[in-house]
């Protein structure tokens, strides 16, 4: 940190440039020493949306920054809480400097209340507070989903926007008539719709596969781990696991899938259970998959991995498996 804190400020310097920490701005003689801030690139709309504020409010509103939110009760209320008839306007000042004091005593409690909301949002920094793989990797994840079809991507400019500023919508598709990599099949769309993203949901019937929410919004594991896990959860009962048969079903190649699969174990997602020659039925050595759309601990891992081998022993010998002497997981495939 060290390090890093001394090259930032020597960078800065070299710019002669400041990091002002507050949210409130430096005093400045004219608005004409207050630089707009300059893009380029996908972002230079940035700076003409700028300049429209600068027209409407002027460049020194621009510069306040942090997070700020207003708060105020009715003068009804107020005059109500009153009971000693005091003065209204000190009455007022002092409910309110109180009021401020125990917000900064509780201000947990505020930002508990506030991000705990059921409110999802569909924005980019919505997107990637939800994901492990950070901003780049969404980034890239949208535009490929955009080129297949998945997804379809509007800018709103600032005079379209309920906001005022210039904001993405982003519709998401659960089927696509670009991707010919799967079967084309006749469908039905449910349309779910939020305040900047809309929600385009095949109606389902038949073949489909059930996953846990909690599976689906786990922060701790990438998309591309979550989409082979998913895609894995959704093969048939009947389906030969086998490191082969999985890189068959993927586009990565091998390795991709090797490290996958070793990740999954890693992360308690995955048990993989390796039997001796003379544990298994084709007298070989072969490997049992056990997958989990939660994961489990490595004591219920190496549990599971001693009962499946006792199945196969019991199998290999023309016997029946006698059921597990604990209780096992039943979100196990």
């Amino acid at each position: 940190l060290a390090e890093l804190d001394e090259k930032t400020r020597n960078v800065l310097a070299e710019k002669g440039e400041n990091i002002w920490l507050y949210s409130n701005p430096p005093h400045f003689d004219s608005e004409e020493d207050i630089p707009i801030a300059d893009f380029v690139g996908d972002h230079s709309s940035k700076r003409s949306y700028r300049e429209v504020l600068e027209q409407k409010y002027g460049k020194r509103l621009m510069l306040f920054s942090g997070i700020h939110f207003n708060f105020s009760f009715s003068e009804e209320f107020l005059r109500e809480l009153n009971t000693n008839n005091e003065d209204f306007r000190h009455f007022r000042d002092a409910l309110y400097l109180r009021l401020y004091k125990q917000l900064m005593l509780h201000s947990f409690l505020l930002v508990l209340l506030t991000a705990s909301s059921p409110y999802y949002d569909a924005s980019l920094d919505g997107l990637i507070a939800v994901c492990a793989d950070g901003e780049t990797a969404v980034e890239s994840a949208l535009a490929n989903l955009e080129k297949w079809g998945y997804v379809k991507k509007t800018i709103q400019m600032p005079d379209e926007s309920p906001t005022g500023r210039i904001r993405c919508i982003y519709d998401f598709y659960e089927y696509s008539a670009i991707d010919n990599s799967i079967p084309q099949y006749d469908y039905e769309m449910e349309t779910f719709t939020v305040d900047n993203a809309t929600l385009n949901r095949v109606k389902k019937d038949s073949n489909f596969t059930m996953i846990s929410s909690k599976l689906l919004r786990n922060k701790e594991i990438r998309n591309k781990l979550l989409g082979f896990l998913l895609k894995v959860l959704s093969l048939p009962n009947y389906w030969n696991f086998s490191m082969s048969g999985l890189v068959a079903i993927c586009k990565e190649g091998r390795t991709a899938v090797h490290n996958a699969v070793g990740k999954l174990i890693d992360m308690g997602y995955l048990v993989r259970t390796k039997l001796l020659p003379n544990e298994s039925m084709n007298n070989c050595f072969e490997y049992v998959y056990s997958f989990f759309d939660k994961p489990i601990s490595k004591e219920e891992a190496d549990e599971i991995e001693a009962e499946t081998r006792r199945k196969a022993i019991t199998i290999r010998e023309g016997g029946r498996a006698k059921k597990p002497l604990h209780h096992r997981s039943k979100n196990k495939r």
